[in-house]
């Protein structure tokens, strides 16, 4: 191999160099916007009800309900109720790979509905 020769791989290595590190910037700059609108999505999703709260029962008289108990009781499909949980509007507790949810939840989530329901229709 000439000099020549170890001169223009050399260069085509530097050529690759450079062509990875845009693409890396470039990765590195979809992810910073993919985490800001992440971190703006979640001050914009309502608060998760905090434990502790006043007047809320002791955790051992809580009876917790499956996800294919709530989408019974709720009359809706399961995947609905994995909605409501993910997006904030019904509280649970995870427990392994599945969630929990609190049977009162269900209750005061259908409760507050209802109203809300009543109010756009009155």
């Amino acid at each position: 191999m000439s000099i020549e020769d170890m001169l223009q791989s050399a260069a085509q290595a530097v050529d690759g160099l450079w062509a990875d590190q845009a693409e890396t910037e470039q990765r590195l700059a979809q992810l910073r916007g993919r985490m800001a609108r992440e971190a703006a999505s979640a001050e914009a999703r309502p608060a998760r009800p905090q434990s502790g709260r006043t007047g809320e029962r002791p955790l051992h008289e809580v009876k917790f309900l499956t996800v294919a108990e709530v989408a019974s009781v709720m009359a809706v499909s399961k995947m609905t109720v994995y909605r409501l949980v993910h997006n904030g509007h019904l509280p649970a507790i995870r427990v392994g790979r599945s969630f929990r949810v609190p049977e009162h939840a269900v209750h005061e989530y259908l409760r507050e509905s209802l109203a809300a329901n009543a109010e756009s229709t009155a």
